[in-house]
């Protein structure tokens, strides 16, 4: 787990920046989706005020940099974002299934936000200040295991279903299971070469080569 906050100096003045809790977390996520918006849209704009407005709800000072040199605050941005990066071996954070996707007929702006709270609010219950207080590693793990129950249970209606029990000619049950997300599947293990597959012949060393050396 990376500290709970860190210290970082704006104009000759000390701050203490607190590393985000799940509320503030997500609304630092909802900045950067917005960001890499800016970046594939080549809104140099947007992108400047994703990164003040990132740094403005980490510090939750407005102004405060104001006026800094621009490599001031990039640098201070990529201290404020190392601290808030997610620690966690989590395979729903892990998989891939967090990309981008089109958006839905009933989508509106920052829904990735609700749709996390309402989850752990659906399942467990709690508060939404109580919900907003977890550390977002937590938060991630309680989100799991909420769509993992929700996933065995579906898959356990279908194979009860006729649906997920087709025939072939011969009558034989084609048994057909109902497909798992990406974070659910098994990790694919590493295939090791066969000596026989290997590349053969002499190895050259280009470790030290240099691309004017090659113009040679």
């Amino acid at each position: 787990m990376p500290p709970s906050s860190i210290r970082v100096t704006i104009n000759g003045r000390e701050v203490l920046v607190p590393r985000a809790r799940f509320g503030v977390f997500l609304e630092l996520e909802q900045t950067l989706t917005d960001m890499r918006d800016g970046v594939r849209a080549k809104d140099s704009g947007k992108v400047v005020g994703c990164i003040i407005e990132y740094i403005d709800i980490s510090i939750n000072e407005e102004y405060l940099i104001d006026g800094r040199p621009w490599i001031e605050v990039l640098s201070l941005f990529t201290e404020v974002r190392a601290l808030n990066a997610l620690f966690s071996d989590i395979p729903l954070l892990r998989s891939g299934s967090h990309k981008k996707k089109d958006p839905v007929s009933w989508d509106y702006p920052d829904r990735a936000i609700v749709v996390w709270t309402h989850l752990i609010a659906l399942h467990y219950g709690w508060s939404l200040s109580e919900i907003r207080s977890l550390w977002p590693e937590e938060a991630a793990a309680f989100v799991q295991e909420i769509l993992t129950e929700e996933q065995l249970s579906k898959e356990w209606e279908h194979s009860l279903s006729p649906v997920a029990h087709p025939r072939d000619k011969k009558g034989k049950d084609l048994y057909q299971s109902l497909p798992r997300p990406v974070w659910m599947t098994r990790i694919p293990r590493k295939q090791k070469m066969l000596r026989a597959g290997m590349p053969k012949g002499t190895i050259i060393d280009l470790s030290g080569v240099t691309v004017d050396d090659l113009d040679d």
